[in-house]
């Protein structure tokens, strides 16, 4: 699987902050001819109980971000 480092003229997080209070997050990156990328990735991430929760893509780069939802803290109720 390979990614790329974050693109200059996308935020360096491609989605809401609040997303990061509820579960992990993992961001690839692909040049937009690479589409098949999207499919390995999902398949991959997904047998280990990674979800896609968005895809982006502009004339450049796609961009795919995958979450985990974060185990409950131990002490919280």
């Amino acid at each position: 699987m390979t990614t790329r480092t974050s693109s200059s003229h996308l935020a360096p997080k491609p989605y809401p902050p609040s997303w990061e209070n509820a579960a992990e997050i993992r961001v690839f990156r692909a040049m937009a001819n690479e589409w098949s990328k999207v499919a390995l990735w999902r398949t991959d991430l997904g047998r280990h109980g990674w979800k896609l929760l968005q895809l982006t893509s502009d004339d450049r780069e796609i961009t795919a971000v995958f979450g985990k939802t974060r185990p409950p803290r131990s002490g919280q109720a």
